[in-house]
């Protein structure tokens, strides 16, 4: 029957291991690409908790070490968690908002890599822990361990590690060309791994609860290494504040195992008074002739005794200390398996606002928020009813009426017949976390109805640099009009002379008839172009860039040529692209009527503006250059500001450009840019041949 439950005892805890592993990376896939950001403050609080975390195991373990020096893992376990304490500690001030600015490296530097140098060394304490057993102390029945050395080289190293973080200049942590972000991580992840491999091969874990504990502490220690920090893409993102709190699980993991380690060896204690107690007894019953041997046996036997139970008085008001340092800091309770309370840590009376009286005898509704989702609930007592610990995120009510949240680990407990009797739960205050979510939250909110206003902005000024085009489009529509209706007014007045002078027939009817409706189509495209210039483009379209020019130049023609202004189009006539093309269109008359502004301004004789088209792969340039002079230095950098303009008061609105620079790079996904030439100012208008 012992051999049945030590089997079902073992499946069950390789189970466990092979859950933990699946569980947390499948965590990890379900949290890939969220858009959490921590901050430096919550990493230093979380940092300083871990500081706490990693003293409490040291000390814990170096106490159960000196219980019995014989069990010497407990010596490279205390070391290793007491120097990682430090490192964490040290992690925590430097990295601080208040103190990184005192070190040579930047943050984005020293912060992964004074994280790697704390999970480097306890990775490799712990590796030592199990290599000198299997070296040394696999075979032996007594083992003298020097104890100073062991303190000697974690103190020395601890202090190099500071040394150097001090002044020693840090490369860069992230490499984001890599498909893991920060491979330096697999360093300590190995130590961990060969950890890992060796304590699971030692095969104590299947009786001993301490090593158990340890195979899950460093279970997680390895996911979060490989599966969480690895991709860390940047500071305090998903994975490398998930990576923070996993390493303060398994910190705990170890705390578990050695208070169930010291309830053990109390028990041990316990159990050898007695066997002691009744030696005594079976020796009183012994011949006379025995009794000074006896009473000599007794003497010892008392001594050692009397040593025993000062040592054990000794430990018992450490682990005293502990317990109080354990019922001040710690959120925790006991149920029965009903679910009250039976016993209750004084940070649990603290933070729900009711005395250790009021929660004791009382069920754990006492604290239940009317708020929380039932769901969760429901979840919780399925998991830790069927024997498996439960983890998540529970809104808790006070005794006021407010309300905390806290991360629970709830962890059933088994009587000899591995029935459930009761549940151990150990919670993390996270309340300042929640509320940083609720405060991101309403940010956003914020920020998107400031996006909003922006967008409204911009369609009023899109609209007045519409109304504004189109007040010098009707101009030039009415000066395009101006000569085919002069033709036309000629054509009908001569056409009474020619009746009466006889020379009507039927080919001049028609020779006449066609040279006015030439007249009458070129007004009518004129029309056409004017009317698809001021629609509003709702769909992208795709269309041909040298037709649209064309359109562009048929609409102002007129214009330039009174001013003496020549444009010449030029490039790749056949290259089209996706987009809007009234809204192309307006970017082309805007840029060139600057540049016709100009010529007039100056008078210019010999004014050329120049319009090229070339495709470079997935791309398409359009330049528009002339020969006016060039933008003057100390306004070029301002020409695409709204309302920024150099023409004189009622001739600008200074609008255009600005229109201009939005309609290319926000709603056409391009660029557009301006420079000097040596004769004149250069446009240059790059666009994606599918609008992307």
């Amino acid at each position: 029957m012992n051999i049945e439950n030590d089997n079902y005892l073992k499946g069950n805890r390789r189970n466990t291991y092979i859950i933990i592993a699946v569980l947390l990376t499948i965590l990890y896939i379900y949290l890939r690409g969220s858009d959490w950001q921590g901050t430096k403050n919550l990493h230093t609080v979380m940092e300083s908790v871990s500081t706490v975390l990693a003293w409490m195991v040291g000390i814990t373990s170096l106490i159960r070490f000196y219980s019995n020096k014989q069990e010497f893992l407990y010596l490279f376990i205390g070391a290793g968690f007491f120097g990682t304490g430090f490192l964490d500690a040290y992690h925590a001030v430097v990295t601080s908002a208040f103190f990184d600015v005192y070190f040579p490296s930047p943050s984005e530097s020293l912060i992964p890599w004074s994280w790697i140098a704390s999970r480097l060394y306890l990775s490799v304490l712990l590796f030592l822990g199990w290599y000198y057993w299997f070296t040394y102390a696999k075979n032996v029945a007594t083992l003298t361990i020097d104890e100073k050395k062991i303190y000697l080289i974690a103190t020395i190293s601890t202090l190099i590690t500071f040394l150097f973080f001090a002044f020693v200049p840090l490369p860069r942590a992230y490499y984001d060309e890599y498909f893991f972000h920060r491979p330096e991580e697999f360093l300590p992840a190995l130590f961990f791994a060969l950890a890992l491999i060796g304590f699971y091969k030692k095969g104590t874990w299947k009786h001993d609860f301490f090593e158990h504990w340890l195979v899950i502490a460093l279970v997680v220690n390895l996911v979060s290494q490989v599966v969480f920090m690895s991709f860390s893409g940047h500071l305090f993102d998903m994975e490398f504040d998930a990576a923070h709190f996993l390493k303060k699980v398994s910190y705990i993991c170890v705390l578990v195992g050695l208070y169930f380690s010291m309830f053990n060896l109390f028990q041990k204690a316990d159990n050898m008074k007695k066997i002691l107690e009744i030696k005594i007894d079976e020796a009183l019953n012994v011949n006379i002739e025995q009794t000074k041997e006896l009473e000599d046996f007794t003497k010892s036997l008392e001594k050692e005794v009397d040593k025993k139970t000062y040592d054990l008085k000794q430990i018992n008001k450490n682990f005293e200390n502990l317990l109080s340092k354990f019922d001040r800091n710690v959120i925790a309770s006991r149920t029965d398996e009903k679910g009250f309370i039976t016993y209750a840590t004084q940070a649990f009376s603290t933070i729900s606002g009711y005395s250790k009286y009021e929660l004791i005898g009382s069920n754990h509704r006492i604290v239940k928020h009317p708020d929380m989702d039932k769901i969760v609930y429901e979840r919780l007592w399925a998991t830790i009813s069927a024997g498996y610990e439960f983890t998540g995120e529970i809104l808790n009510k006070k005794k006021d009426g407010g309300f905390y949240w806290v991360n629970v680990l709830i962890t059933p407990e088994f009587n000899e017949q591995k029935k459930i009797v009761g549940y151990f739960a150990i919670r993390v205050d996270i309340t300042a976390q929640k509320e940083l979510e609720l405060f991101n939250a309403s940010l956003e909110n914020t920020v998107s109805e400031a996006i909003e206003s922006s967008s409204k902005k911009d369609k009023i000024l899109a609209q007045q640099s519409k109304l504004a085009a189109m007040g010098e489009m009707v101009g030039s529509i009415a000066h395009q009009w101006r000569q085919p209706l002069n033709a036309l007014a000629m054509r009908v007045q001569f056409l009474e002379d020619d009746f009466e002078d006889g020379i009507i027939d039927m080919p001049y009817i028609q020779e006449h008839a066609t040279e006015n409706m030439k007249l009458v189509n070129f007004m009518s495209k004129t029309i056409d172009d004017f009317r698809n210039f001021f629609r509003v483009d709702k769909i992208k379209k795709q269309f041909c860039i040298v037709e649209t020019l064309n359109v562009v130049l048929n609409l102002i023609s007129t214009q330039l040529e009174d001013h003496n202004i020549k444009i010449d189009i030029l490039g790749d006539e056949s290259c089209e692209i996706v987009g809007f093309e009234s809204e192309f269109q307006q970017v082309v008359i805007n840029i060139i009527n600057n540049a016709k502004d100009v010529f007039v301004e100056k008078d210019q004789k010999d004014a050329q503006i120049t319009v090229n088209v070339q495709k470079e792969q997935e791309d398409v340039f359009v330049t528009i250059s002339d020969n006016a002079g060039g933008i003057p230095d100390d306004v070029i950098n301002r020409i695409f500001e709204p309302y920024f303009t150099t023409k004189e008061q009622g001739k600008g609105t200074g609008l255009g450009l600005y229109m201009s620079k939005m309609i290319i790079e926000d709603n056409m996904h391009g660029s557009l840019k301006v420079e000097n030439t040596r004769t004149g100012a250069l446009f240059t208008i790059k666009l994606g041949i599918n609008d992307e």
